[in-house]
């Protein structure tokens, strides 16, 4: 596992003449206060509905906590917790990027699905989530849904997800917790997560967006790993 501490990741927010914030519900945040380390989760539900609204914003508040909570136990309180601190993940043998994404997919979806019953709106209480972190010189991301990752490293771009059907990423199509047949969080009690990690190196820049198959539509992220120091330690929500 790559421990190699990145010192700058720049982040933005932007959207272009035609993208929209209306159908998404987004946070990014720093889970262990340390230089090189970053959580991005973006939701797209159906914006037609106040389920899918709903369902935004309950997939980034419960996916936030539970990033955080496995944040704070992998932060180091003192120099002595340091190296156990570095190690966290390769105790269940994983990187800690995708410990910390695999966390906060569960949560979403339980939570999503409880509440979703008590309503008695299971399976349509539901959204789409695409999630990345970045951790100890690794970046891991997840889907459930539409979304994509675009990654350009020396110039070349490439997108790291198998692109869904076209036709079942429009929001309007939304039944029974799915977009066309595309499983959504929340819609059922298990539920899966695509997922994949790689090591990444300075000048590398990574673009997350909610739909794959219209990239312009909505307002989208984009990190990009660089040289100088910086703390990312304010949590941006909109």
């Amino acid at each position: 596992m790559a421990t190699a501490q990145l010192s700058t990741l720049a982040l933005t927010f932007f959207a272009g003449d035609r993208a929209s914030t209306a159908g998404i519900a987004t946070t990014a945040f720093n889970p262990l206060a340390r230089p090189g380390e970053l959580v991005v989760v973006l939701a797209r539900g159906d914006t037609s509905s106040l389920s899918g609204k709903l369902a935004n914003k309950l997939a980034v508040e419960h996916f936030t906590e539970a990033v955080l909570d496995v944040g704070i136990a992998a932060a180091p309180v003192d120099a002595a917790a340091s190296e156990a601190a570095q190690s966290f993940g390769s105790v269940v043998h994983k990187p800690r990027a995708v410990a910390l994404l695999e966390a906060g997919f569960e949560r979403a979806n339980q939570q999503i699905y409880a509440f979703g019953h008590k309503l008695a709106a299971g399976g349509t209480l539901a959204t789409s989530i695409i999630a990345l972190a970045i951790s100890q010189g690794e970046l891991a991301a997840a889907r459930v849904g539409t979304g994509d990752v675009k990654f350009r490293r020396d110039g070349e771009d490439s997108w790291l997800f198998e692109a869904p059907d076209p036709a079942s990423t429009t929001a309007s199509k939304l039944t029974a917790g799915a977009f066309n047949g595309t499983v959504l969080v929340g819609a059922h009690r298990q539920l899966p997560v695509e997922f994949l990690n790689l090591e990444i190196i300075a000048d590398d820049m990574i673009e997350l967006y909610a739909a794959a198959s219209d990239v312009a539509a909505y307002a989208s992220w984009r990190i990009t790993i660089g040289p100088a120091t910086v703390f990312l330690d304010e949590v941006f929500r909109r």
